[in-house]
């Protein structure tokens, strides 16, 4: 009988080991890619994202006109992925408050309807894991850090509507990489993208410019695109790693200091589109070799290239009729460069410590060589002086090693040149060659510092 009793419950403990063998194998399957309402996959996260849904429990107040209202707050809303309605209890939403989401940390998306003109100071600030904002067609106004801190939002699209962005508006947004700046903008204030470690590339449609606004000073962009009317002022001061700048056919100006000490620069090309480059837009691109300029200016401005240390050859265009006050200080590297007959003007050091330069022709145009113009260039030898020339100004070719100066007048023209104190300091052993008078030309000596006519001294 125990035989008989014993046979069953042996069977029934083998089923069950066999069963609990099975469950385990099925347990340890690769599960299927289907996820739970609220689960999230680092490799499918775009499309197990839930759709928004529409806000409910946000807090607003109702605008003086009795007929619009403002988002204030997120009021008893939770849900991480959220529309905001055009209208709540009749009133139709046109702003979003200042500080309304600020440091609203369980917002991942949120879509604002196309009623809405303004959003305000701090009003995302904060909302570290907040991915994507669809903003509003209409809006015009972005306040005073609206997405300060917003490390999770990866890509933003500014509506063409846009008027005003406010200081600090993408401060320590290190996930954008890349942004449009659209034509629509008219004012931009101080350090949009300070920061935003990450944002690499720029493509900068408005027309704004305002003097010392540095607003583009991100170490981290590399390549900036305008596509506006104007290159403003200062707008890329200090951007170390910028390496790539593309300037479109709609561009016609370039404002002051716009490339002031953008020292990864090695080339650009400026398309005849520009009339006009502001004084030191260049200054200390201490990388620069290669500069296309536009067919179309009229002159260069002071300081225009001041210290590119790395300016080998550079033609200006037969349209420029002014060089500018210290244009090509520094430009150490600089070994030729064709001046224009168009030329009419050099300003005071407009090739000061050029120490590559070896030789140049002055074009018939210019009446005065200023002050300081070649001074510090070590390395010219020769030079080429019109009969136009009736001056030439203090310490002008001081400290260079001119040996030849090819004077295309006569002697007596060369001797009625007015020659200000100090202007062949530290030559040696220099000749004249006149044009029209090769008998006579002269020799100077290199411990003679006076003009050939005392009376022309003038300090």
């Amino acid at each position: 009988m125990k035989k008989i009793l014993f046979f069953p419950l042996f069977i029934f403990l083998l089923l069950s080991i066999f069963i609990l063998s099975f469950a385990s194998c099925n347990h340890q399957q690769p599960s299927d890619q289907t996820k739970a309402p609220g689960e999230t996959s680092d490799s499918s996260d775009e499309a197990i994202r839930p759709e928004p849904i529409e806000a409910t429990g946000l807090k607003y107040s109702v605008n003086l006109d009795r007929k619009t209202c403002t988002i204030t707050s997120i009021g008893k809303c939770k849900d991480p992925h959220i529309f905001i309605p055009e209208s709540i209890d009749g009133y139709q939403v046109t702003a979003i408050g200042n500080y309304a989401f600020k440091n609203c940390g369980f917002l991942v998306s949120v879509i604002l309807p196309d009623s809405v003109t303004s959003i305000g100071k701090c009003a995302f600030e904060g909302c570290s894991a907040l991915k994507d904002i669809l903003l509003p067609s209409a809006l015009k106004t972005l306040g005073k850090s609206a997405f300060e801190n917003c490390p999770s939002l990866t890509g933003i699209t500014l509506p063409e509507s846009l008027e005003l962005i406010g200081a600090n508006t993408f401060k320590d947004c290190s996930g954008i990489t890349e942004i449009t700046i659209p034509a629509s903008v008219t004012k931009i204030e101080k350090n949009i993208f300070l920061k935003a470690s990450n944002l690499s590339t720029v493509y900068y449609n408005s027309s704004y410019s305002d003097a010392g606004n540095d607003f583009l000073n991100t170490d981290s962009i590399k390549k900036i695109v305008f596509g506006g009317e104007t290159v403003p002022k200062f707008i890329c001061k200090k951007c170390d790693n910028l390496t790539e700048i593309i300037i479109e056919d709609s561009v016609k100006t370039i404002d002051g200091g716009a490339f002031f000490l953008c020292s990864s620069i090695t080339e650009i090309t400026i398309p005849d589109s520009v009339v006009a480059i502001g004084y030191g837009a260049f200054s200390f691109c201490s990388s620069l070799v290669n500069v296309t300029l536009p067919s179309g200016i009229t002159s260069i401005a002071d300081s225009t290239f001041q210290n590119c240390s790395a300016l080998k050859d550079l033609i200006i265009p037969d349209s420029v009729a002014s060089i500018g006050m210290e244009a090509f200080l520094g430009c150490s590297s600089l070994k030729s460069i064709k001046l224009p007959s168009s030329l009419t003007f050099m300003d005071y050091g407009a090739f000061r410590d050029c120490s590559s330069l070896t030789d140049i022709t002055i074009p018939e145009g210019i009446t005065e060589i200023q002050d300081n113009t070649f001074k510090n260039c070590g390395n010219l030898t020769s030079i080429i002086i019109p009969n136009s020339v009736t001056s030439i100004g203090s310490w002008a070719f001081s400290h260079t090693s001119l040996k030849i100066i090819h004077f295309t007048g006569t002697q007596e023209e060369w001797t009625a040149v007015k020659k200000y104190s100090g202007w062949n300091n530290g030559m040696r052993n220099y000749e004249i060659l006149f044009e029209n008078d090769k008998d006579s030309n002269e020799n100077e000596n290199a411990d003679n510092n006076s003009s050939e006519d005392p009376e022309a001294y003038q300090n």
